[in-house]
C-alpha cells in the first residue's frame, strides 16, 4: 500500500489551520505529513487505517496523529447522510525546539511523542476539545495560535487519551511516494510573483496538464487557478498592510497582469477593493 507523503500548512500557506470538511472532502488516500493532526468526527462512520493499524469510526470519534504517521479515512455510506469533520492542523517546528526543551513544556514534548503511534480521546476531554475546535474554526491569526497551544496544554493534562493501538488490526504493508505536488507547492511560493501557466506548473509534477488538474484538486479541493491567486492575494494583503507602495505596483510585483484583473480578483477574494481594504487596515491600527 503506498502513502503519499504531502506537506498540509506549506500548501495552504500558513503554519496551523482549522478546517471543517463535509462530503467527499472527508474521505483521502492514505498519506502522511509533518503536521500534527486532530480529528473529530461530527457525522458519519466507516474505517479508518492510521499507521499498521485498521480500526471502525464512528460519529463522536476523536483522535490525535503524529508527525509523518501514515493515516486514512475510509466512509461508508448510510442513508443520505455526509460525513463531516473538523481537523486541526498544527506544524510544530513553528515552535523552536527550546521551547519544548523547558520543564513548563515537558507535558507538550510528552504529548506530541504519544501522537506518533495515534491517540484516542474520550470522556470530558472529548468534549471539552470538541467544542473549542469549534472556536477555533472561526479564529485567525494570534487568537487562533494562543487558542491552540491552549488545547494542546489540555490534552497534554489529560488522563482521558488512549493508544490507537488497542482493539485494532494490522493494516497492509506499506512504502512512502512523496507527494508530487509537493514540489508544486514551493515552486508557487517562489515564483507566484511570475507568469505560471499551467503547462510550466504541470511541468513540474511531471504531469500532463489533465492529469495535474485531476490531482491538484483531489489534494487541495481546489483549482490551480484559484489557489494561485489566493497565494498571490496574500502577498498582496501584506504589501497593502505594511507599506504605502501604489497599488498598480502590487499588483505587478505579486503577479496579476493588469490593475483591473488585480481589482476583480481582490474584490472577489476579500470582499472589498485593494484601496478600501488598505484604508480600513490603517484605521484598525491607529
Amino acid at each position: 500500500m503506498r502513502v503519499i507523503q504531502t506537506h498540509i500548512t506549506s500548501s495552504l500557506q500558513i503554519p496551523f489551520a482549522v478546517i471543517r470538511k463535509k462530503g467527499t472532502g472527508f474521505s483521502s488516500c492514505l498519506h502522511a505529513h509533518p503536521e500534527l493532526e486532530l480529528v473529530h468526527v461530527r457525522a458519519g462512520n466507516g474505517r479508518r487505517i492510521v499507521g499498521h493499524l485498521i480500526a471502525p469510526f464512528q460519529e463522536g470519534d476523536m483522535v490525535l496523529l503524529g508527525s509523518m504517521l501514515p493515516h486514512r479515512w475510509i466512509y461508508e455510506p448510510t442513508g443520505n447522510h455526509q460525513p463531516a469533520s473538523t481537523v486541526l492542523y498544527f506544524n510544530t517546528d513553528t515552535l523552536a525546539g527550546s521551547f519544548y526543551e523547558m520543564n513548563e513544556c515537558r507535558p507538550l514534548q510528552d504529548l506530541l511523542q504519544r501522537a506518533t503511534q495515534g491517540l484516542c480521546i474520550k470522556g470530558k476531554t472529548r468534549q471539552l476539545v470538541a467544542s473549542r475546535l469549534e472556536k477555533l474554526s472561526r479564529l485567525k491569526g494570534l487568537p487562533a495560535f494562543t487558542g491552540i497551544l491552549d488545547l494542546l496544554q489540555l490534552l497534554a493534562t489529560s488522563s482521558e487519551l488512549e493508544s490507537l493501538a488497542a482493539g485494532t488490526q494490522e493494516a497492509s504493508t506499506f512504502a512512502t511516494v512523496t507527494d508530487r505536488l509537493s514540489e508544486v507547492y514551493e515552486y508557487i511560493a517562489a515564483h507566484y510573483h511570475e507568469e505560471l501557466t499551467l503547462s510550466r506548473v504541470a511541468a513540474v509534477a511531471h504531469l500532463s496538464e489533465t492529469a495535474f488538474c485531476r490531482l491538484f484538486r483531489q489534494r487541495t479541493q481546489n483549482h490551480f487557478t484559484a489557489y494561485l491567486n489566493e497565494i498571490r492575494l496574500q502577498h498582496a494583503c501584506h504589501r497593502l498592510q505594511s507599506t504605502d507602495e501604489p497599488i498598480s505596483l502590487i499588483a505587478e510585483a505579486c503577479g496579476f497582469k493588469t490593475v483591473s484583473n488585480f481589482n476583480k480578483c481582490f474584490k472577489k477574494g476579500r470582499k472589498s477593493s485593494p484601496s478600501a481594504y488598505r484604508h480600513s487596515f490603517q484605521q484598525l491600527a491607529q
